[in-house]
């Protein structure tokens, strides 16, 4: 999101720049230079050969990377939608050019809903590179035709630069400063929902495009008519939606999951509505288009800026929802002090008075909750990767129970006692799938074990003298809490050590480990590592173990099933997949589903292993099997 209203903020102002010092041919003759020199960046698909650079926070990193790869074409895209707009506003074919505005975002929604359930479930990436290229190259000719006709259609009114006709005439400046912050808290508040129900409340696949469609359907309807914005509805409307999602964030989460993400996706809407029919109401004469799209623009790249890089840094947990909460009704109160003749409505500027500090109040509170309510959350942490959490608890008969949290996903487990501390907990119970690979491969001396996703450390329970644990971890602050607040790694008796970084390139860089056993356990809840569990992925994986060695996949997911992806990928490579189910037992016990990949047949053959196998009641599932080039979330989803 960060990229996105970054190359939307240097598009408008390069947009802004040439509208206002060249006249109409060198704006042309620039920007399909520009188009042509895009052309040979084309396909947009990333080459091989270049490998994002692991840091503790890669920001930079992806943001590096998204520039070089697609960055000059999307500039150009970006840039486009405003200098359209100006020659047409320029040769009077509309009388309200801001409608085009209304009809990019609508394309925008269409491209959002149709991308990943009709382009990604039936093309490969490279496919998709290479439609994408052809229909930029159209755009390219159909931008070069449309520069032709408006040339012969309206050249005298776009013969010449506009600074000299605009000077003196600008909006004032706290105007332009309401276009900056209404837009940056419209984005704030997409981003802080859209958190706020994948991360703290419920992982639901795809669930992360809808706070994104609800933002882009508000900017649609404001921009399509004035008619469509009732201001004093949706300032009353506000009022209720907030206080209510106030409350409901101040207090236990025992609302159906369902009525809750309405709730959230009805505020963000009416606060949507608000900032941006506001910023319609403030919009400018056509003539001053780009600088008005220019301020939109700067005010969504701050809004992203303060999510993805300021929040972080000063805050261990997610508190952009309850400022965005805040912020809206104190900058409903800016404009209209701002719209001359508002005040004197002063019964609803008393409401909206009474509103902010009803909210201002209500947020500080949350704030307090968050910090201080918590009595059994004793360390979190915020970066990149998420929010980090550590609870302890009683978990009966007087067993203090700590237990890692990752947003809403739980990481793992270990009681304090020390009879229990090296008992493996949580999912890794000696019952469970991976309990019993553990326990039963290989019994002679010198074991040697990978695993992607450190977790709390708890598989290193399972080993004996002389074994070797490596673990591949992404988040180094998973690292300190494992050191910290656990003491799995310390207790056990095995050489252990640790890698920081993306699992897969840390494994490609690296020798061969013959490993008896790799542990694949980097799932967050519904969150899929896609490029875990790729064709290539597995190849890499067998190259590191013997060759009677085994696979240990933690499946457990509630809205996906990845059985059909692992046994397919099984059968490509002629390794034999079984799946072992355990339900939840306590605090010691946690429900999970493993699957185990291996050609071993003596450890196949186990009584112990063929009875805890779960038979599969239907017949088998036929999917495509993932690659680099190819993978769709949409057709493992489960069907109840």
């Amino acid at each position: 999101m960060l990229f996105f209203q970054a190359c939307l903020l240097s598009g408008y102002l390069y947009a802004h720049v040439i509208i206002r010092y060249l006249n109409f041919r060198y704006q042309v003759v620039l920007h399909i230079g520009l188009l042509c020199i895009s052309l040979i960046q084309l396909p947009i698909t990333p080459d091989k050969s270049v490998t994002p650079t692991f840091a503790a926070d890669p920001t930079w990193n992806i943001l590096a990377l998204l520039i070089m790869e697609i960055g000059l074409p999307f500039f150009v895209l970006s840039a486009t939608v405003p200098l359209i707009q100006s020659w047409v506003s320029r040769g009077k074919v509309l009388a309200a050019p801001y409608r085009l505005y209304a009809l990019s975002n609508a394309a925008s929604l269409i491209a959002l809903l149709t991308y990943p359930t009709v382009f990604e479930p039936f093309l490969s990436r490279t496919s998709q590179g290479i439609l994408w290229s052809f229909l930029f190259g159209t755009f390219a000719i159909v931008f070069s035709f449309c520069a032709y006709v408006a040339g012969r259609r309206w050249g005298d009114a776009l013969s010449s630069p506009d600074h000299k006709e605009l000077d003196g005439q600008a909006p004032r400046l706290r105007t332009q400063m309401l276009w900056l912050a209404f837009a940056a808290t419209a984005v704030v508040l997409m981003l802080a929902v859209t958190n706020q129900l994948t991360r703290d409340l419920v992982s639901i696949p795809f669930l992360w495009v809808l706070p994104l469609a609800v933002y882009l359907l508000s900017f649609i309807v404001c921009f399509d008519n004035d008619r469509w914005y009732f201001r004093k509805a949706y300032l009353i409307a506000i009022v209720p939606t907030i206080i209510a999602i106030g409350l409901i964030m101040l207090t236990e989460k025992t609302i159906p999951v369902p009525i809750l993400i309405g709730m959230f996706l009805v505020t963000l809407f009416a606060l949507c509505m608000v900032c941006h029919g506001e910023l319609s109401r403030l919009k400018p004469h056509s003539k001053f288009l780009t600088n008005y799209y220019l301020m939109i623009g700067t005010g969504g790249v701050l809004g992203g800026v303060f999510v993805a890089i300021v929040m972080p840094l000063l805050s261990n947990t997610y508190l952009e929802l309850h400022i965005g909460l805040v912020a809206v009704p104190l900058l409903v109160l800016l404009a209209l002090w701002n719209d001359h003749g508002t005040f004197a409505n002063l019964h609803l500027v008393r409401t909206l008075c009474i509103a902010g500090v009803a909210l201002t109040s209500s947020g500080l509170a949350a704030l307090h909750l968050t910090q201080d309510l918590r009595k059994d959350v004793v360390y979190q942490s915020r970066n990149f990767y998420g929010v980090l959490t550590v609870i302890r608890k009683n978990a009966g008969g007087n067993r203090e129970l700590s237990i890692l949290r990752n947003g809403n996903s739980l990481h793992g487990a270990q009681f304090s006692a020390p009879g229990l501390r090296t008992f493996p907990a949580a999912y890794y119970a000696p019952h469970s799938g991976i309990g019993l690979a553990l326990r039963l491969f290989g019994s002679e001396e010198g074991r040697r074990f990978g695993v992607i996703g450190l977790g709390v450390g708890t598989i290193a329970a399972y080993a004996r003298p002389g074994d070797y644990l490596r673990f591949y971890e992404i988040n180094p602050d998973v690292k300190v809490i494992a050191d910290t607040y656990f003491s799995y790694l310390r207790d056990s008796y095995a050489d252990i050590s640790v890698a920081i970084g993306d699992a897969r390139l840390s494994l490609g860089h690296e020798q061969p480990k013959d490993f008896d056993v790799l542990v694949v356990d980097a799932f967050s809840s519904d969150a899929i590592p896609v490029h875990l569990l790729t064709l290539q992925a597995f190849e890499l994986y067998i190259r590191h173990i013997k060759n009677d060695g085994a696979i240990a996949f933690l499946i457990s997911s509630l809205h996906f099933d990845f059985e059909p992806l692992i046994r397919g990928l099984s059968e490509k490579f002629g390794m034999k997949a079984i799946l072992i189910e355990n339900h939840w037992e306590g605090s010691a016990s946690w429900g999970a589903r493993w699957m185990l990949v291996t050609r071993n047949e003596a450890f196949l053959s186990q009584e112990r292993v063929r009875t805890a196998e779960t038979r599969v009641r239907s017949g088998p599932r036929k999917i495509r099997l993932w690659t680099d080039d190819f993978s769709s979330p949409f057709q493992l989803l489960k069907a109840d």
